[in-house]
């Protein structure tokens, strides 16, 4: 073990009662598997009875990478990896020398590659916008059918026809043939309404979702931080807003609002960093190989050749 230590919610300072325990490790893989080149990088355990629930506050996961995976994770700026390299002491459950020793070179590890780091920030925001923004198209397209005669057919409409391609206008995947009444598109861009709707308002009460866009948020701002200060800060900072959110007193306009802000905050940190614009991967290289090298070398044979 190279070290263990407690993650999530309880290291943001944003645990609430019914919380889980989030728990991840380094390990280093055992000489033979390295030998064999069967070495593991990567396992996940949970005490989770029901896998099609959610968590308890009595469940614990843990989640584990080899020495390699983790540095290849830094390397790239994947959010996971950069909260282990941060964690203060406090949080572990065990540790060991080559852990203080990636600790005291971590400023060789981190660099401008920031863009894995945001890329779940700038995904959740994508996601909710393109709901909201359907949304908006099919009440202009509504709002248009409902000022023409519903026995009109679309091909014989001016408004309609310049909207029109190979025979039929289209609007949020939904498809009316130029022969269809305004009745007809009527109907069926209501339905659409009704279903993509029904999406935007779970986006905004659903609490898978309310979670998603709490650690939007987050990654926003600890990637701000990294590239402007090179270190990322437990507890968070805004944690009050972060619990604010998760516990829904935060309107979806809001958080949206919040996340845009915090991606263009993050867009300004990258062009004025003063990170590296990759990490030391000779250093990388090798701690990885003094590692298994060791590994290897402590291993006694069992068979002897003839």
């Amino acid at each position: 073990m190279i070290v263990k230590m407690y993650t999530g919610s309880m290291v943001y300072g944003t645990a609430l009662p019914e919380s889980d325990t989030d728990i991840k490790e380094i390990f280093q893989p055992e000489a033979c598997d390295i030998i064999m080149m069967q070495a593991r990088h990567h396992y996940t355990k949970t005490t989770r009875k029901n896998r099609e629930g959610g968590n308890t506050k009595d469940d614990v996961d843990l989640e584990g990478f080899s020495l390699s995976k983790f540095l290849e994770m830094v390397a790239e700026g994947q959010t996971i990896a950069l909260d282990m390299l941060f964690t203060p002491h406090n949080f572990y459950l065990e540790t060991s020398p080559i852990w203080a020793y990636i600790q005291k070179n971590k400023d060789r590890l981190i660099s401008r590659q920031a863009t894995a780091f945001v890329g779940y920030c700038r995904t959740q925001a994508k996601k909710y916008q393109v709901k909201a923004e359907r949304v908006d198209l099919l009440h202009e397209i509504l709002a248009l059918l409902g000022s023409l005669p519903k026995k009109e057919r679309l091909e014989n409409i001016p408004q309609i026809t310049a909207l029109a391609s190979n025979g039929y206008i289209e609007v949020c995947n939904r498809k009316c043939l130029l022969t269809f009444t305004v009745e007809k598109a009527v109907e069926i861009y209501e339905t659409a309404l009704t279903i993509y709707g029904q999406r935007v308002l779970a986006a905004a009460s659903n609490g898978h979702d309310y979670k998603s866009l709490y650690h939007a948020v987050r990654v926003a701002r600890e990637a701000e931080e990294l590239l402007t200060t090179g270190r990322i800060s437990f507890p968070r900072p805004e944690a009050p807003l972060l619990l604010a959110i998760r516990r829904k007193e935060k309107s979806y306009e809001e958080i949206c609002g919040i996340i845009d802000e915090g991606l263009l905050r993050v867009e300004g940190a990258l062009l004025k960093t003063t990170l590296p614009e990759h990490p030391d991967l000779e250093f990388t290289h090798n701690v990885v190989f003094e590692e298994n090298f060791r590994e290897v070398r402590s291993l006694t044979p069992k068979f002897t050749r003839k």
